[in-house]
């Protein structure tokens, strides 16, 4: 639907709209969104998240013009930072996963007498030998 609407307002402006129009802007719509907080595997996210992704993608075009560099850079920049929130992502959800396994299991843990206690991120082991 907002395609459509982005269609009218550029056929107003310049009388008709090219075939090749908004091509190869899939990636940066997906890093805004991604960038913005929204999950790749759905559930989470907001349209002021996905907002201030987009203003933030937007924000590193106009830099890299003030800077003159080619036009190429954006794409990779874009991807950079895609590539950058997905591996943090991951990760976040790793350690949240570990977390809510330790306060599901902590019940078992020694010390804990039934209450509702909070465990602690688990201590991970040294790979050092002794």
């Amino acid at each position: 639907m907002l395609a459509a609407c982005a269609g009218i307002v550029f056929a107003a402006q310049i009388g008709f709209v090219p075939n090749q129009t908004g091509s190869g802007l899939e990636m940066k719509a997906i890093a805004a969104c991604v960038l913005g907080g929204i999950s790749l595997l759905g559930g989470t996210g907001t349209q002021l998240g996905a907002f201030l992704g987009a203003f933030f993608l937007t924000q590193i075009d106009t830099v890299l013009v003030l800077f003159r560099l080619p036009a190429w850079w954006n794409d990779f920049i874009a991807g950079l930072v895609l590539l950058g929130v997905l591996v943090l992502d991951g990760r976040l959800r790793q350690a949240l996963a570990r977390h809510q396994r330790a306060l599901q299991y902590s019940r078992f843990q020694p010390g804990n007498k039934g209450g509702k206690q909070v465990a602690r991120f688990p201590e991970r082991k040294s790979k050092e030998v002794a």
